[in-house]
């Protein structure tokens, strides 16, 4: 009996093992996608904060650049970018 209780705690060590090196992966992988994540949105950020000029384009044209740029400012920030400070809402060194 004593045997069949060492493998049966065998077993269920060797899952809790493999579960635990599953969710140590799961956290290297949501670590590495936070850090491209950050690193994409304050590339964003600072891309349509660039001062292009406009000179020579159609009313339509500097508008609808407008309206574009608008639109991914408005995904950053309920994403939960600053588009401010350049940080996550929870980093967020902005007084507003």
């Amino acid at each position: 009996m004593s045997e069949a209780l060492n493998r049966v705690i065998e077993e269920q060590q060797k899952r809790i093992d493999d579960l635990l090196v599953s969710n140590k992966n799961l956290i290297d992988r949501a670590e590495n996608i936070f850090k491209k994540n950050d690193e994409l949105f304050e590339s964003v950020a600072r891309l349509i904060d660039f001062r292009i000029k406009t000179d020579g384009w159609t009313d339509k044209e500097r508008e609808h650049y407008g309206s574009l740029k608008h639109e991914v400012r408005m995904q950053m920030v309920e994403a939960g970018y600053c588009v401010h400070c350049y940080n996550w809402m929870n980093f967020c060194e902005c007084d507003e």
